[in-house]
This record gives structure tokens, C-alpha cells and sequence, in this order.
């Protein structure tokens, strides 16, 4: 018996999921099937096949970015593809990255590969529309692309993994106003 909502599987007897409340199903549908442990995958990124990439260089294999999530990011992925009625699996990239923190792949199969990358397309497009709806100033810290840290708006690094973020522009335009004599 499987559960629709969370694929859980339990034993004969049990009728109803625990953990989401709603009534087992014999089999999953297809397209709900859990992937198998050889199953082919490939992976996914946040930009689909737009040709937007973020590589870094880490223990000198070249690592995109826009494909290679830590953790919290990673599930909260496999959650959006899961919505949409597709199967994923998170794999873990054995790389050790600079900043400590471990990166996961989220996968799905071949047959679901275009679907799922326009999916991510979509939603990164309205996440990165909506950056630009808010007040300037309103916000005093960024998200470093690389490892997830807290970037305060006023520095050109990251403070956890180094990677070169540049500055807000009204940091940069307050100090070229201070350093020209200019109001303060």
C-alpha cells in the first residue's frame, strides 16, 4: 500500500497515511513512482536550458551553480517538481566545496528531464521578477549565489565562501557621494 501524497509504502493492513491523512492506494501512478536506485537520472537546474549558468571551480571540476543546491534549497526543488506531479531524487555531489556546506543534485528521469527544467525555469523567472518589486534599501542583506550565507548589501565578498558578489548600487553611489564632497 502507498501513500499519493508523501509515496511512502507500508505494510498490508494499513489504510490510511499517517503522516498526510489520506487513504492508501494499491500501486502509484506512474508518474508518482519513486525512482529505483539504477534507474536513469538526469539532473536539473533553476535556469532550464536557457544557457544561464554560475560555474565555480571546486577540487578542479567545474561545478554549475544553477544546478548544484545545498541542502534546504535542494529539497525545496525536489517539493516544487513534486507538485507538478513529477518523481525526483536527490543525489549528493562528493565534492568538498570551500565553504563546508555539501551540495545535492535534484534528478528526475529523461522523460520528465524537459518538463521539470521549465518548470524550475518558471519559478526562478517569478523569484527573479520579484527581486526587483521592492524598495531600494529595503533590505540590508543578500543571499550569496555559492553557498546560501547572508551577504550584507556593503561588501564585494562573501564572508563565508569568498565568492565575489560586488556591492548594492546605493552603497557604491553613497560612497562616491562621500568621497567627492558631495552631500552626505
Amino acid at each position: 500500500m502507498y501513500c499519493a501524497e508523501c509515496r511512502g509504502e507500508f505494510r498490508p493492513g494499513i489504510t490510511t497515511c499517517p503522516t498526510c491523512n489520506v487513504a492508501l492506494v494499491e500501486a502509484l501512478p506512474e508518474e508518482l513512482r519513486p525512482i529505483g536506485g539504477d534507474e536513469p537520472t538526469q539532473p536539473v537546474g533553476v535556469s532550464g536550458t536557457r544557457g544561464l549558468s554560475r560555474l565555480v571551480v571546486v577540487d578542479g571540476h567545474s561545478i554549475d551553480l544553477m544546478r548544484a543546491f545545498i541542502f534546504e534549497e535542494a529539497v525545496e526543488l525536489a517539493r516544487t517538481l513534486e507538485g507538478v506531479g513529477l518523481a525526483v531524487r536527490l543525489k549528493e555531489v562528493e565534492l568538498d566545496f570551500p565553504d563546508k556546506k555539501q551540495r545535492f543534485t535534484v534528478e528526475t528521469r529523461p522523460e520528465d528531464h524537459q518538463r521539470a527544467e521549465e518548470t524550475l525555469f518558471l519559478r526562478w523567472k517569478r523569484l527573479a521578477e520579484s527581486e526587483g518589486t521592492g524598495a531600494a534599501g529595503e533590505t540590508a542583506v543578500d543571499k550569496c549565489p555559492a553557498c546560501g550565507s547572508d551577504v550584507p548589501l556593503d561588501v564585494e565578498e562573501c564572508p563565508d565562501c569568498g565568492l565575489v558578489v560586488g556591492r548594492g548600487e546605493d552603497e557604491e553611489e553613497e560612497e562616491e557621494e562621500g568621497e567627492a564632497g558631495g552631500p552626505a
